[in-house]
């Protein structure tokens, strides 16, 4: 019998795999640009990294702290121009041909898409949208509450382990019993990359270069 394509799937990790850029910066810097006042609270920032270099601090609490600082307390109206605006520029300026190539050839092939990241749901949910991606897994935001937005982080940051665990929620079961492909450039990403079938390393980094020629995984390069 021949195997259902949607029992295939394909897992994309979103900075630095399917574009060229951190979008989490791109998405504080359109709003920074529109609220100058908000540059007020760069020093504390400035601070909060470095507790967090020193390993004082998690890396979810860091991007709590410039979510709120940066984006809390606006306007929802307002904070929409502002996503517009950034799933925009991913789209116009920062996404690898090598990705967009791929994502269509899965979907060609009528395969399962989920794109599982740390960024927010603010801007990767509009923007998975553009790419085709129908399932997101990524950090959960206080969106939904009315009128202004508070900045909060509704869910674990979707990182590291985190990640596999809540892709394994999402899916209902576990990712090593899928016929999946991961696509990922970073280390942080080791947990679903070694659980995954047909794992690639993408533009990675040194640490997961390493990594992947130890394990025998696929290298890709969709940098432009």
């Amino acid at each position: 019998m021949l195997e259902n394509q949607q029992d295939h799937m394909a897992v994309f990790d979103l900075d630095k795999t399917i574009t060229s850029c951190d979008t989490f910066r791109i998405f504080l810097r359109h709003v920074l640009l529109r609220r100058p006042g908000r540059w007020g609270r760069v020093p504390w920032l400035l601070w909060a990294t470095l507790m967090y270099k020193a390993g004082w601090r998690s890396n979810s609490w860091l991007k709590g702290q410039f979510f709120r600082h940066v984006a809390g307390h606006l306007p929802r109206a307002t904070l929409q121009r502002r996503i517009d605006a950034t799933v925009a520029e991913l789209i116009r300026v920062w996404l690898k041909p090598g990705a967009v190539a791929k994502l269509t050839q899965h979907r060609n092939a009528a395969h399962r898409l989920i794109l599982a990241t740390a960024s927010l749901d603010l801007y990767v949910i509009p923007l998975a949208e553009q790419l085709g991606i129908q399932e997101v897994v990524c950090t959960r935001t206080d969106w939904n509450s009315p009128d202004i937005f508070t900045g909060m982080l509704t869910s674990p940051n979707c990182y590291g382990p985190a990640k596999l665990v809540a892709l394994e929620h999402h899916l209902g079961k576990q990712l090593a019993t899928c016929q999946a492909a991961v696509y990922s450039d970073h280390q942080a990403d080791l947990s679903i990359l070694m659980a995954a079938k047909d794992p690639v390393a993408v533009d990675p980094t040194p640490a997961l270069q390493k990594m992947a020629l130890a394990q025998g995984w696929t290298i890709v390069h969709w940098q432009k």
